[in-house]
C-alpha cells in the first residue's frame, strides 16, 4: 500500500542500513527482494527501490566500531523538541538533530533501555513510499525487557499509546505501539537470552519459505523458522555482514 501522505508523531516511517560492504549488501538484498537502488547525491547514501518506490535507505557504516544493523526511524514534526523529550524521559542523544539537505532533519538517540533508533523530521523525503507488502518495510518491533518501561518512556517522547496482545497462553507477553486507534509498531522482551535490546525491523514477502531458502542461497543466515505465528509466516534472517531482520508474509495484508 502507498505510504501516508505525512506520518504520525511517533510512527516508524523510515528504516536503514549501515553496513561494512556495500556492494555486497545490495547484492544480497537484490536477490531477497528484487530492490534495485538510487545514490543520493552528495555522500554514498541509496534509496532502496521495489517497482520504483524508495522502502529503505542504505549505506556504507560511519563508525567500524558498530557492527552492521538496520535502524528504525520514528517521524517527527520537530527533531530538536523530540531530543530535549527524549533526554527528559531518561533517554540519551547520540547525534544530534542535523538537517540532510533538502530531504529533511534526523537525529541518533537511545532509550533508557539502550535500544539505539533515530527520528526523521521529514521534508523533501517523507518517509518510505509504499509499506505493508511485499519487499517493503511492514512491521518495526522493539525488544526490551521492561514493557511498563518502554510503554512510559514513548509515550513521554513521542505521545505513543501502548496496548497489550493476546497471543495465546503460550505466547510472551506483546504489547502494540498505537497513534490513535491504530497500532504502528510492537514491543516484547528479547526473545532469547543474550539477545540484544534493539529495534527489530519486519520486511513483507509473498513467499517466507522462498525468501529464506535465497537468503541462505545469497551467503546469509536463517536464524528463525520459517514458522506460523498468528499474525502469519516469518523467518529471522541474518545477511552476511551480520546484519538481522525479519521477513513476514502476513495473514491479512493492509
Amino acid at each position: 500500500m502507498r505510504g501516508p501522505d505525512a506520518y504520525e508523531e511517533g510512527r516508524p516511517s523510515w528504516v536503514d542500513l549501515a553496513t561494512s560492504d556495500l556492494e555486497v549488501a545490495q547484492s544480497f538484498y537484490a536477490a531477497l527482494f528484487g530492490w534495485d537502488y538510487e545514490p543520493i547525491p552528495g555522500g554514498g547514501y541509496f534509496y532502496a527501490q521495489s517497482a520504483g518506490h524508495v522502502v529503505a535507505g542504505m549505506a556504507r557504516g560511519q563508525n567500524p566500531d558498530f557492527p552492521p544493523m538496520w535502524t528504525t526511524y520514528l517521524a517527527v514534526g520537530d527533531a530538536d523538541a523530540v531530543a530535549g523529550r527524549v533526554r527528559a524521559a531518561g533517554g540519551n542523544v547520540v547525534v544530534e538533530p542535523m538537517t540532510v539537505g533538502p530531504a529533511g532533519r534526523m537525529a541518533y538517540l537511545t532509550d533508557p533501555q539502550g535500544a539505539a533508533f533515530g527520528v526523521w523530521q521529514g521534508d523533501e523525503h517523507l518517509g518510505a513510499a509504499v509499506i505493508n507488502e511485499p519487499n517493503a518495510f511492514t512491521w518495526a518491533e522493539l525488544y526490551a525487557p521492561d514493557l511498563d518501561a518502554t510503554a512510559a518512556f514513548y509515550n513521554a517522547a513521542f505521545g505513543l499509546g501502548s496496548a497489550a496482545q493476546d497471543f495465546g497462553p503460550d505466547a510472551p507477553p506483546y504489547a502494540v505501539f498505537t497513534v490513535g486507534e491504530w497500532a504502528c509498531g510492537g514491543t516484547m522482551r528479547p526473545p532469547h537470552e543474550g539477545a540484544p535490546v534493539h529495534w527489530h525491523v519486519y520486511f513483507g514477502s509473498e513467499d517466507v519459505d522462498a525468501t529464506a531458502a535465497r537468503a541462505a542461497a545469497a551467503g546469509g543466515s536463517v536464524l528463525a523458522g520459517p514458522l506460523d505465528t498468528a499474525v502469519g509466516r516469518m523467518a529471522t534472517i541474518q545477511d552476511p555482514q551480520g546484519a538481522t531482520f525479519s521477513a513476514i508474509t502476513l495473514n491479512e495484508w493492509p
